[in-house]
């Protein structure tokens, strides 16, 4: 993933303009290559199981969940939860086969985790 920084203008100049933009970095520092995201702490105790499921699936972490968001491919909302406490069973035994991605929001922080449904 890289974060770039540019300046940018447009290089179409025949009407309707939807040809082309060009995006100009000015310096090398303006490019960052982005190798890894910062999780929070209590993210490495986060279990989701079981992993592929067809049905049940246990979260459980070592501080207090405040919700569970889970997410299709597209990025949009599935289902959520409101929860209370560190051990949490979701059913997701109607939704359709696929991998979605699990939201699990704590302490104002968020930790993602894939989770496939046979």
């Amino acid at each position: 993933m890289l974060r770039i920084s540019v300046l940018g203008g447009q290089f179409d100049t025949s009407e309707p303009f939807e040809d082309g933009y060009q995006l100009l970095p000015r310096y090398q520092a303006d490019i960052e290559i982005i190798s890894s995201v910062n999780e929070p702490e209590w993210g490495a105790g986060l279990s989701v199981y079981p992993n592929p499921t067809m049905g049940q699936v246990k979260v459980e972490l070592a501080v207090d969940a405040e919700m569970l968001v889970l997410r299709n491919h597209l990025g949009q909302t599935v289902k959520s939860w409101q929860v209370v406490g560190s051990n949490h069973a979701i059913d997701i035994s109607e939704l359709p086969q696929g991998v979605y991605l699990l939201e699990v929001v704590a302490n104002g922080e968020r930790v993602l985790r894939s989770v496939v449904k046979q």
